[in-house]
């Protein structure tokens, strides 16, 4: 404590902070402390005030030992950063100094855990829904991150999970549906679409984004912090969102054509798409160690890190031995010039020159060159069953959905072929008009 102003015969005492070269100014701590990582800096005896930047917002912590070496951590309010301070949602540096000593000498005292401003809120579940998301999972952590911070902490973030509604999450949900569609960077992109389509579109991110939030008030349900789920699990999934089956499937002619157009670092990985019918994303996490030569097939994840088996052919053998010639077990299978592995975004433009080069338009896409690894196998007569099972697909309800007009063909031919004639004769003066 230090003294303060003297008034009349009586002195008051004033809090000392403490000050931070790093922390103390906004401008500072743009310049010094890296984005999207938590900074510490003490602020009393085992109280520590912990500060992060992030895109759109920067956010205040509370930490306090608790003793055997564990911490207790909460969030107490916005940093200064995007907005002025007001001394009670948004503050500055000292003032989160003085309220982290304000709430960790609160939970001290009651030897509770460190209380939640508002209650836990909508902000809270999402953080800690990604510190287990993180922990568990690892995959699309900047997406999912990338997404709560854009779409769900700005707009509900605030909002108690006691006080959350269901017209909020509705409202939430309807709002993303009217919006313009926007790139990664944040920036409206304009599509080429028909209305009906577009709209189509846009309830379908809307939904993928409203499951990516429900995920998280589950998890803070499943953690004791609300006591009823009901609010959001009395919300129906939007209808008639799922995506019109392909129009168009390749011919192995066109597969083979546009492959060979492909740069030599590039084609590895469009070829193996065509011959193991895997996604994109499942080809690019491959690994050496995932190729088993011995039995002939290829270990492929999905998103929940479940595996399934891709058996090769003669050719896919051949494609995968010379991938994976001379690397280690735990390399990437399918690399660029430089020995990177490819990321979501190095696609489309080598798809386009290489169409381009083939004189095959519209653009072949490497989603068509793993529907085409259905559709052929369908069309030569490899049962339903085997088809969704290569192609990682939940059940054959999914693959029926995407390949029905190609089952109908099948049906079509196998009837045509296995029905034996009545012996109806055909009539010389009856002929069908064309």
């Amino acid at each position: 404590m230090r003294l303060g102003k003297r008034l009349g015969k009586r002195v008051f005492a004033v809090p000392r902070k403490k000050p931070s070269n790093s922390f103390g100014k906004r401008s500072t701590r743009f310049k010094s402390l890296e984005s999207d990582k938590e900074h510490w800096t003490a602020c009393d005896e085992g109280v520590y005030v912990g500060y992060r930047r992030g895109k759109t917002k920067s956010v205040w912590y509370v930490r306090r030992y608790v003793g055997a070496g564990k911490y207790e951590q909460a969030v107490i309010g916005l940093a200064d950063d995007h907005q002025d301070p007001d001394g009670e949602d948004v503050l500055t540096f000292f003032q989160a100094q003085t309220r982290a000593k304000e709430r960790a000498a609160a939970s001290a005292a009651e030897t509770k855990p460190l209380p939640k401003r508002h209650g836990y809120t909508v902000r809270d579940a999402v953080a800690g829904y990604m510190t287990h998301y993180r922990a568990v999972s690892g995959k699309q952590t900047d997406e999912v991150q990338r997404l709560f911070d854009r779409d769900v902490v700005t707009t509900l973030g605030g909002i108690a999970l006691k006080d959350l509604v269901r017209s909020d999450l509705v409202q939430w949900r309807n709002n993303l549906i009217r919006q313009r569609p926007r790139n990664r960077a944040g920036r409206p992109v304009e599509y080429d679409l028909p209305a009906t389509e577009l709209k189509r579109r846009r309830k379908a991110t809307a939904q993928r984004k409203w499951t990516i939030l429900r995920a998280a008030l589950n998890h803070a349900f499943a953690s004791g912090e609300v006591s009823s789920d009901a609010v959001w699990r009395s919300i129906k999934p939007i209808q008639g969102i799922d995506a019109p089956p392909p129009t168009r499937i390749l011919t192995a002619k066109e597969c083979r054509l546009v492959t060979s157009k492909l740069p030599n670092d590039f084609r590895p990985i469009a070829e193996a798409t065509y011959l193991t019918g895997a996604a994109f994303k499942e080809l690019r996490e491959t690994v050496v160690e995932d190729y088993m030569p011995e039995s002939g097939h290829l270990r492929i994840f999905n998103t929940k890190r479940r595996a399934r088996l891709v058996p090769l052919t003669e050719e896919g053998l051949r494609l995968f031995d010379a991938q994976t010639a001379g690397k280690a077990g735990s390399k990437h299978i399918f690399t660029d010039a430089n020995g990177e592995p490819w990321n979501k975004s190095t696609q489309s433009r080598r798809m386009r020159k290489a169409s381009a080069a083939a004189k095959i338009l519209p653009t072949v896409t490497l989603t068509q060159l793993r529907d085409a690894y259905g559709s052929l196998l369908l069309n030569n007569g490899v049962s339903l069953e085997v088809v969704s099972k290569a192609m990682g697909h939940a059940s054959t309800d999914t693959t029926k959905k995407h390949y029905a007009h190609l089952l109908q063909g099948t049906v079509d031919k196998a009837i045509r072929e296995g029905l034996p004639d009545l012996g109806i004769s055909s009539s010389g003066t009856v002929r069908r008009l064309r």
